[in-house]
């Protein structure tokens, strides 16, 4: 047998693999539909608007009756029509096709986004597999999270971004930001690249999105909720390990039963088996990503113009590093890491784009995806059959900090080793 044919008899079985995958997790989506996503739907507008749903006996107990949204505006505005539908288990069989089909389309358009970056075609199945495959989406998916929404957002930026669609790049963002706020640091990056377009599409798509809020929900309901809490609580507690681990925000402690996969939470548990300062490793991370961000920034900066292809992939990794930071460096559940999936693919797709691929490389990649998304079997299945738990094991074993690490480290290695004269001279 040859390779070629080998290479393509193992590509289908992975292919299949993948696509039984994603049958499975649909499987799993049709019996389980109260993630953390529960808690935030309806919307307290639905008491007024359809009083059936707010009533219905599957929404006893939980926070989004309140008056507070626990989410930003950008959830209640996408997902409006849904108030009308009578019970939360209707939402949940509408959103479980409509989240299959969005990560389809994150697929689809990740493929192409790659494609139009490389400049010549690129491989479908790679991505269609690692992205099909990929748990932390598969469980927003299942858990029904808005998180799904968010990564589709995030790739349309990315394309955006690619394409020169500078002020559609703006829009998204703000449709991003609106959601938890922390992607507001994309901001200084579009004004540091000096994309007036974007910030004008960010305030205008902002703008508008905050004034149909106000119109539909009252935007007093965003502000009495707990993310701006959470998000002073990220600022104010780094003076002491107490302070940083165990401090007065719930969210942000770190606790052995919780579910918690955040950079700061994982140098929490971490610490408990060796000793050293949590936030002090945490601030030098943030530095350390921080300097080498600005200091591939200024490089690129002073070389001028760029190759097309150089151009485009410096705006994939650029968008990656913040895709990163805001997923992974704050209060992060584990399907916020869905989001991972961008930078994934598009170190594969970069990795093995010639004809001699950088086996170091793809083994870190390897490691860093088996170790973000270990559940190729599904956990439950795979506790039962070996007789642990397995989920709270991985949550133990604190796997999601070397994954992100060498994810970022990846990242930031491609972006700050971008060529400049060598490529350039090439056409």
């Amino acid at each position: 047998m040859t390779r070629s044919r080998l290479k393509k008899y193992l590509v289908g079985a992975l292919l299949v693999l993948a696509v039984a995958r994603f049958a499975v997790a649909f499987e799993a989506g049709t019996r389980f539909y109260r993630g953390d996503f529960y808690a935030s739907l309806p919307g307290a507008y639905a008491e007024t608007v359809n009083p059936a749903l707010w009533n219905s006996p599957d929404l006893e107990h939980i926070q989004g009756r309140s008056a507070a949204y626990l989410r930003g505006p950008t959830q209640y505005l996408t997902l409006y029509p849904l108030v009308y539908l009578d019970t939360y288990q209707a939402i949940a069989r509408v959103l479980l096709v409509v989240y299959a089909l969005a990560i389809v389309l994150i697929a689809v358009l990740m493929h192409r986004l790659l494609r139009d970056v490389h400049g010549e075609p690129v491989a479908w199945a790679p991505v269609v597999i690692s992205t099909l495959l990929f748990f932390p989406l598969l469980q927003a998916w299942m858990a029904r999270e808005f998180e799904v929404l968010i990564v589709l957002a995030f790739t349309l930026a990315l394309l955006a971004a690619v394409r020169q669609r500078l002020a559609l790049l703006g829009g998204l963002l703000a449709y991003v930001t609106l959601y938890k706020y922390l992607p507001l640091v994309a901001v200084p990056y579009l004004i540091a690249r000096r994309w007036w377009a974007s910030l004008a599409g960010f305030v205008a798509v902002g703008g508008a999105m905050l004034a149909l809020a106000h119109w539909l929900f009252g935007l007093e309901g965003f502000v009495n909720n707990h993310i701006p809490g959470m998000a002073t609580g990220q600022l104010t507690s780094l003076a002491s390990t107490n302070a940083f681990c165990d401090g007065l925000v719930p969210l942000l402690r770190y606790t052995e039963t919780g579910q918690g996969v955040s950079v700061r939470i994982a140098l929490c548990g971490l610490s408990r088996v060796v000793p050293f300062s949590p936030p002090v490793a945490f601030i030098v991370l943030a530095l350390l990503t921080a300097g080498l961000s600005i200091y591939g920034f200024v490089r690129l900066e002073r070389a001028g113009p760029l190759p097309v292809r150089s151009e485009r992939w410096r705006r994939v990794w650029e968008l990656s590093v913040i895709v990163l930071v805001v997923s992974t460096f704050f209060y992060a559940h584990y399907y916020y890491l869905a989001a991972l999936i961008l930078p994934l693919n598009a170190l594969l797709v970069f990795l093995t784009r010639g004809p001699v691929w950088p086996w170091r490389q793809l083994s870190l990649w390897a490691l860093a995806y088996w170790l973000l998304a270990s559940f190729l079997v599904p956990p439950s299945f795979a506790s039962r059959l070996l007789g642990i738990d397995l989920w709270r094991l991985y949550f133990l074993s604190l796997a999601v900090l070397p994954g992100t690490l060498i994810l970022l480290g990846l990242v930031l290695w491609q972006y700050l080793t971008i060529p400049l004269q060598e490529e350039r001279s090439q056409g």
